[in-house]
């Protein structure tokens, strides 16, 4: 019994195997498909793009947010920081507001540099959903975006969580 059905298992296979290779023939050759897309390829097409929207919106959220939020809260963080320093001469000591000017403009080259890495990110990102965008099958759009544009995501990410330590 357990020949049996590991035989059909095999046929079934190859079957399915052959309908595949001759449906992307016929699709090579312009001709139109020889057979009908089963319902297997239709969930999959429908997962494939529920991935796609999926990964889009985050990118564009994560862009978003970051741009709009993230980096003008760490410019007006620095620009607190900046106030902190000028003031510190009239209220400290002399040797106190030097310590704490050095200590706070060690902080600035810190969100600085945070930014910068943040912003360069955000570009590459933009320019890999965009070519990402440009491609017209749902596949190799999901593969653009796993391989080019998450993990952009991620160094963002990062480096926004880096950056919200700094500033909190």
């Amino acid at each position: 019994m357990a020949t049996v059905r590991f035989s059909m298992a095999e046929v079934a296979s190859k079957v399915l195997g052959v309908e595949a290779v001759v449906k992307a023939m016929a699709e090579i050759f312009g001709q139109k498909p020889a057979m009908k897309t089963s319902r297997f390829e239709k969930q999959r097409e429908a997962v494939w793009k529920r991935e796609i929207k999926k990964l889009q919106s985050e990118s564009q959220s994560l862009d978003q947010w970051t741009a709009n939020y993230i980096i003008p809260q760490a410019g007006r963080y620095q620009s607190l920081i900046i106030d902190h320093v000028k003031h510190a001469f009239t209220v400290y000591s002399p040797e106190e507001a030097a310590r704490l000017s050095i200590e706070m403009n060690g902080k600035i080259e810190k969100i600085i540099a945070q930014v910068n890495v943040i912003r360069l990110n955000l570009d590459k990102m933009n320019e890999a959903r965009r070519t990402a965008n440009e491609l017209t099958d749902e596949r190799s759009i999901i593969q653009a975006y796993h391989r080019n544009v998450a993990p952009y995501m991620e160094v963002i990410r990062t480096n926004t969580q880096k950056l919200s330590t700094i500033i909190n």
